[in-house]
């Protein structure tokens, strides 16, 4: 099998993905701050459309958009690396990974120390396999 073949175009090793966990932790950490900042504006914001019908902006609208489009900056910086994001909320993520020439993907999930899981790209979490 070459790399035409393949559905991804990075692939990681063990190695490789192991070592930028503590980066890819960092970045959870950060959006789930994030998220519960936005979920703290958004119950705000909806008591004041529910209380003030087409009264336009509010500070909180603004933040709400601040805070998701950082959120959205921070995925997609983890995206560009070739990592790819299943569960926000659960830290779940899956490295395109070469198996014995397969293609599969390496499986990580917040509270995890390091990758020692993998799946074949149909299986999912739940077709999860020691390495």
């Amino acid at each position: 099998m070459n790399d035409e073949t393949y559905q991804f175009k990075k692939h990681f090793t063990v190695e490789e993905a192991n070592a930028l966990i503590p980066h890819v932790l960092s970045v959870f950490e950060r959006i789930h701050a994030l998220g519960a900042d936005l979920s703290k504006h958004r119950v705000v914001l909806e008591s004041l459309h529910a209380n003030a019908p087409g009264n336009g902006g509010s500070k909180d609208n603004s933040e709400i958009i601040a805070l998701s489009e950082t959120i959205t900056t921070l995925m997609t910086g983890l995206e560009a690396k070739g990592i790819l994001i299943k569960d926000v909320e659960a830290g779940l993520i899956d490295f395109p990974h070469i198996r014995d020439e397969h293609e599969v993907m390496l499986c990580w999930r917040l509270g995890e120390r390091r990758v020692e899981f993998w799946h074949e790209l149909d299986a999912g979490f739940r077709g999860r396999q020691p390495l």
